[in-house]
């Protein structure tokens, strides 16, 4: 299809359905509603997902030996004790305990 033609469909599309073709592409929008057109389909968050899959990315980054934890840590948006643990340089039992529960520990 042309650019204009393409852009004309999606303009004439509902909310969800446009932006899903603005994201994907009419095509395959155009497939999702062959198959699932009619039905209400709820898209889970997959968070834990999402979670090994940076989990990865930042192993195979710290393999190369081009990173250092730090640069991983503000690349992924997490704390450097993060890293670690995603990495298993630091085991989440070997980490030290949150200064609140020391201090009720010493009570």
């Amino acid at each position: 299809m042309k650019k204009d033609i393409i852009a004309k469909v999606i303009e004439r599309l509902p909310g969800d359905l446009r932006e899903m073709a603005e994201l994907i592409g009419i095509e395959n929008t155009m497939k999702i509603v062959d198959r699932w057109g009619g039905s209400y389909i709820g898209v889970p968050k997959c968070e834990d997902l999402k979670r090994e899959i940076k989990i990865a990315e930042a192993q195979a980054l710290y393999d190369t030996g081009k990173f250092t934890i730090r640069e991983l840590a503000l690349r992924f948006g997490v704390t450097d004790r993060t890293m670690k643990t995603w990495l298993k340089l630091e085991a989440p039992e070997e980490m030290p305990l949150p200064l609140l529960e020391l201090m009720q520990k010493k009570s």
